[in-house]
């Protein structure tokens, strides 16, 4: 039987970290307005949230695990920092587009990312589980990175699952794009068009799909960084 709950609390916490080991249980009592959730089979999905910016998901509300992150959940919600415990799963599709995360630690728990989860944000460091086999359309589109890590477990990159991470602007004040300059790789990824710069794709194919570190020079090539001896 399902059961739908308004949980009502906000977490606080004093840290940058986007993951570190959260583990954290709370109980239904210390409610103070923040998750709308359901409970299937004792497994807590997270549908809907109303609080600060500032996110720490708890691993367990009562005895129950939280595992699953509805699509949507955390859409425009002006969120700057996420915190994800090792027991959730999926997320869902958009669930955390259009806010402020700077960074996005993916537990190894995780095994599916929904398209458009983390897109339009200002995320400038991504780790990815080592469970995650596909990256799935615009996943990462319009962020900040500077930097891509593609663990040797992703075998595929979906359709514009990195795309515009060159084309975002600063402030006014500071109107320095942003720009892609090193992505690792392992070997024989599929890779669906725009999920990468095209530049980097000619390269990567010129290379044999090889591993590696890939770089961008100066005139907007790139190369395959050459291992130290």
């Amino acid at each position: 039987m399902k059961r739908i709950f308004v949980f009502i609390m906000a977490f606080i916490v004093f840290s940058t970290n986007a993951y570190s080991e959260n583990e954290m249980v709370v109980s239904e009592e210390e409610a103070a307005s923040l998750y709308e959730w359901e409970v299937v089979d004792d497994l807590v999905t997270i549908l809907d949230y109303h609080g600060p910016s500032v996110v720490v998901l708890p691993a367990k509300i009562g005895k129950h695990k939280v595992t699953r992150i509805e699509g949507f959940a955390f859409f425009m919600k002006d969120i700057t920092s996420i915190s994800l415990p090792n027991t959730i799963t999926s997320i869902g599709q958009s669930a955390f587009t259009w806010n402020y995360i700077n960074e996005v630690i993916i537990p190894d728990s995780v095994r599916s990312i929904g398209d458009a989860a983390f897109a339009n944000n200002r995320i400038h460091k991504i780790i990815l589980g080592k469970n995650i086999a596909n990256i799935n359309e615009s996943v990462f589109r319009q962020n900040y990175c500077t930097e891509i890590s593609i663990p040797e477990n992703v075998k595929t990159i979906r359709e514009a699952a990195f795309i515009q991470m060159d084309s975002i602007k600063g402030s006014l004040n500071d109107p320095i794009p942003w720009v892609l300059r090193s992505i690792k790789i392992g070997e024989s990824v599929t890779i669906e068009a725009y999920a990468l710069p095209d530049d980097f794709l000619e390269t990567y194919n010129a290379c044999g799909k090889g591993a590696g570190e890939y770089l961008l020079n100066n005139d907007g090539t790139w190369q395959l960084k050459k291992e130290e001896k």
